[in-house]
């Protein structure tokens, strides 16, 4: 009889691939006795925006440098990295699949914020054709909330559910993970990094070595120099496209993550992803640097732009008013911003 090799597939940024990513590996691999692990580095995700940071050859070198001291079956697959473009896991498994010379049981493994946000992937219901599913997440995180939350889209694939997960129409199951796990992720590390803290215990210790010897996740800083000019230059952008009650707040005196503070208002969630897409092309245009993360870009109530040093916070002003965010930095300075477009002798008028 022809053995069925089994094949778990792990995709991400990796930016940086850090010890939750191994223990990840490593728990699935055992709990679902996997033949192998191909850990497959996106060449860019279809879920995120372009960040400053790494090429995907870097990201990529990184992954091989903390999967190599492992003797388990985990195999570093540039495919994404090949292929270039958006990196749609579809593709992806299809790749696999003819690849291989022989038969695979695949299952793909993904974090439970990605799961809630699967009936948005490129052509999940034929996915989840070829593939069973691992969610994985930290202790304490509730399974049962996290289905209720499925939109009806996914719900409709659901044949029944016991205590091993989800059994779905297409033949294919969810499973569900709870992994002994450190609160740990990658955009935190990108901080520790910026602000020169230490970053061993998190990573292999040869990851730290290749980010320390290449300079990854300071080049903001190197570009920007003084962000006390360029927390000014991005309210300049704010105030250009309208923005309402623009506030700046120096933190260099108190121990936050960055040392500045941007927070503007739009009168719609239009206007204020409008707001953060403009700061986003007058910073590259005069800085040449992305953010090092951006969060909340798909409903406009809520967006942050991490550049460091300098973080700006763009709300639709409903949103802001609820969560009165500004007292969180109370014990900052607040900076004398000025609207360059409001005419000096306006007041008069």
């Amino acid at each position: 009889m022809k053995t069925v090799k089994k094949v778990g597939i792990f995709g991400g940024s990796f930016n940086p691939i850090h010890n939750g990513h191994i223990n990840s590996f490593s728990t699935v691999q055992d709990l679902f006795d996997l033949d192998e692990v191909r850990v497959i580095p996106a060449f860019h995700s279809p879920h995120r925006l372009r960040y400053e940071g790494p090429d995907p050859e870097q990201r990529l070198k990184m992954v091989e440098l903390a999967v190599e001291q492992y003797d388990k079956n985990w195999v570093v697959d540039r495919c994404e990295i090949n292929r270039q473009g958006i990196s749609y896991t579809f593709d992806t498994i299809c790749e696999l699949e003819e690849n291989s010379t022989e038969q695979q049981d695949l299952f793909l493994i993904v974090g439970v914020d990605q799961f809630q946000a699967f009936d948005r992937w490129e052509k999940f219901e034929q996915i989840l054709e070829k593939v069973d599913l691992i969610v994985t997440t930290r202790p304490g995180w509730h399974f049962d909330k996290c289905i209720e939350d499925l939109s009806s889209v996914f719900k409709d694939l659901i044949v029944e559910q016991d205590a091993s997960g989800l059994s779905l129409k297409t033949g294919r199951k969810v499973y569900f993970i709870e992994l002994e796990d450190q609160d740990i992720s990658s955009t935190f590390l990108r901080q520790e990094v910026r602000r020169g803290k230490s970053i061993h215990g998190y990573v292999p210790d040869s990851v730290v070595k290749y980010i320390e010897d290449n300079s990854l996740y300071v080049g903001a800083v190197q570009k920007v120099g003084d962000f006390e000019v360029f927390t000014k230059f991005c309210s300049r952008s704010l105030f250009e496209k309208k923005a309402i009650d623009v506030v700046g707040i120096n933190l260099q005196n108190l121990s936050y993550p960055s040392e500045f503070v941007l927070v503007a208002s739009g009168t719609s969630t239009k206007h204020a992803s409008s707001l953060a897409e403009n700061l986003l092309r007058q910073v590259r245009k005069e800085y040449q640097i992305s953010p090092q993360n951006i969060e909340g870009q798909q409903e406009g109530k809520w967006l942050l732009l991490d550049y460091g040093s300098l973080i700006v916070h763009i709300f639709y002003d409903f949103t802001r008013q609820e969560y009165q965010i500004e007292d969180l930095w109370q014990d900052g300075v607040n900076m004398e911003l000025e609207d360059p477009f409001i005419p000096k002798d306006s007041a008069n008028i």
